[in-house]
């Protein structure tokens, strides 16, 4: 979903990297699998997307989102 967006916006990803905060290198192996990424990017990235992608669809985010909102 968010691989989609970002060719979708013709921006490469190290720009879309930059827009959100994190490393090119970070967001390629996110967009791979290999690597989760915090509730706080999540945020960002759905912030920068207007939307369209959600934190619940980025990984580890919701499990994340759930262990923070236990500890309040």
């Amino acid at each position: 979903m968010l691989a989609e967006f970002i060719r979708s916006r013709k921006i490469t990803q190290a720009q879309f990297a930059r827009e959100v905060g994190c490393s090119e290198s970070h967001l390629s192996l996110v967009l791979k699998g290999f690597r989760g990424i915090s509730f706080g990017l999540a945020k960002r990235i759905s912030n920068a997307t207007g939307g369209a992608v959600p934190v619940d669809k980025l990984p580890h985010a919701v499990l994340e989102l759930v262990q923070t909102e236990a500890a309040e």
